[in-house]
């Protein structure tokens, strides 16, 4: 004899371990639906934060080259007045004549020096000598950009999506052998497609926060230190709800079988 138990709830929402867990026994379908949400927003909030924060400045930083300024055998000539565009997340400085720190508000900061580059944040600096030839004055570096730049915007929305279903393909397959194992032991009902399939669900609620910290930073709400801290909430939650859904998994059907009396009479 079975015991009857009820069918598993159907998934469309992951903001609670229960809604989490329902895409254990969903279609994989279901699943890459709501992550493409999840992907899509998140990119578009990344482009509108470039058109935002990045693109004018680039923008500007081009129309003050001198039109025949340029990086030649790496070094910079024709470059005898300093170039600086700025806001708030990104300042673009040309300043060959001199390799003192910039004095800048900016959370990030391009600085090309005479013979280097560097991009410098809260972190600290990264950067190179120049390896080849650029022309950068206004008459190349302008058009250059007006034509680059809905290809780059292109690009990024595509770097953007593909990033994001990998990284939660990964994450999901380093996850699955603890929600598996969360369930053993729990006596709940899942296989390790379901396993991994709860996995990847328990990544968007912390995927959503980070749209949200994402949009605040854009507008200026918070500055980059809170950001980051809501990126590493981000991380964390990710992992709370991957460890707290398998609870809300169906239990096991428990089966119990009749065995046959021995002693009763054949045919009863």
């Amino acid at each position: 004899m079975n015991e009857e138990t009820p069918p598993p709830a159907r998934a469309w929402q992951p903001f609670t371990p229960g809604g989490i867990a329902a895409f254990a026994h969903s279609r994989l379908a279901r699943l890459v639906y709501v992550q493409l949400v999840a992907a899509l927003l998140f990119t578009g909030i990344t482009i509108w934060f470039f058109e935002t924060n990045v693109a004018p400045v680039i923008l500007e930083a081009a129309v003050q080259m001198p039109d025949e300024a340029a990086i030649e055998n790496g070094r910079w000539i024709k470059l005898t007045e300093r170039v600086s565009a700025a806001n708030r997340f990104l300042t673009i400085i040309a300043d060959p004549a001199s390799d003192a720190a910039a004095d800048t508000t900016s959370d990030f900061r391009v600085e090309l020096r005479n013979l280097r580059w560097s991009l410098c944040w809260v972190a600290g600096c990264l950067g190179n000598d120049y390896r080849r030839t650029w022309v950068l004055g206004r008459s190349t570096s302008e058009p250059w950009w007006g034509a680059w730049h809905p290809v780059v915007v292109g690009g990024l929305a595509m770097t953007t999506v593909c990033s994001l279903f990998l990284g939660w393909l990964v994450v999901a397959t380093l996850n699955c052998p603890m929600a598996r194992v969360i369930a053993y032991y729990a006596d709940r009902d899942v296989t390790w497609g379901g396993s991994w399939r709860l996995c990847a669900a328990a990544l968007l609620p912390g995927a959503l926060l980070m749209n949200l910290g994402f949009f605040l930073y854009g507008l200026g709400a918070i500055d980059l230190i809170h950001f980051l801290g809501l990126f590493v909430a981000h991380i964390a939650a990710g992992l709370i709800y991957t460890l707290l859904a398998p609870f809300f998994l169906p239990p096991l059907r428990a089966e119990t079988t009749v065995k046959k009396n021995p002693f009763a009479p054949s045919g009863s």
